[in-house]
């Protein structure tokens, strides 16, 4: 379906601009032992965005918001999902597995970002989670970007 097919595009370019350019909510440097997702929010807002800031890192302040991240979280899995199963113009499956398997990855990355800040006891997450969802995040949203601008691009090829 086509709809399908925009949303994919759509949220999988979203999902790569947050993993890249929005902060790292659960990076250690960054949370506190009482910290949450809204202090870091009011801190981004009190703060001034040149100080402080490394000029290889820069950082949209309008995507470091906890709950749009859990929103374009929910929804990447769900059209990951639903791309899945139905192909837009292609086979079944075969067709849109790449842009399905990264828009559920990277909405699963954000979802896991989120529960880890949101946690009562986030040491309760294997190092494994924490190794392939929190640290590679930027190296998933790179991969994100890139099968979405090529799925843009190439619709009717299969596996993109």
């Amino acid at each position: 379906m086509v709809q399908f097919y925009l949303l994919s595009v759509v949220f999988n370019l979203i999902t790569a601009f947050i993993l890249i350019y929005g902060k790292n909510f659960a990076d250690s440097t960054i949370m506190g032992a009482e910290s949450s997702v809204d202090d870091l929010e009011e801190n981004d807002k009190d703060a001034d965005l040149t100080n402080g800031v490394d000029n290889a890192e820069i950082h949209i302040p309008g995507l470091d918001n906890g709950t749009f991240r859990l929103v374009v979280g929910i929804l990447t899995v769900f059209v990951g999902l639903i791309k899945f199963i139905s192909a837009y113009n292609g086979i079944p499956v075969l067709g849109d597995l790449l842009p399905s398997a990264v828009g559920i990855f990277s909405g699963l990355s954000l979802l896991v970002e989120y529960y880890y800040v949101s946690a009562s006891e986030p040491e309760l997450i294997p190092d494994s989670v924490k190794a392939v969802f929190l640290d590679s995040r930027k190296y998933i949203g790179i991969g994100c970007f890139a099968v979405a601008v090529l799925h843009f691009i190439m619709p009717g090829i299969i596996i993109f």
